[in-house]
């Protein structure tokens, strides 16, 4: 269900070329994640975790959680919109 009016689908026969890429192609791909509100939360979320392996805790960002990454998400899925997939608008979904 969309609840927003934005949606996101995947554009066939691309690859992902970074790490990021790869977060948000596996959302839309293999989570089968539609919602663009959805999708943004499992950036966040996996950008999150990402941070804190890479040592981000030492900046306490743990007191924060995956919300600190939202504004990055959706850098980062508009940025992808034409090359990954499409963030298409319309009050009528359709199949994809």
């Amino acid at each position: 269900m969309v609840r927003n009016g934005k949606w996101v689908v995947p554009i066939l026969g691309c690859s992902p070329k970074t790490e990021i890429e790869e977060i948000v192609y596996t959302g839309v791909t293999n989570q089968k994640i539609r919602d663009y509100d959805e999708l943004v939360k499992y950036v966040a979320d996996e950008l999150f975790t990402l941070y804190l392996k890479r040592g981000a805790w030492v900046l306490d960002i743990g007191v924060w959680g995956p919300r600190i990454c939202l504004k990055e998400a959706r850098k980062i899925i508009n940025s992808l919109d034409g090359t990954l997939m499409r963030v298409e608008t319309n009050h009528t979904q359709r199949c994809g």
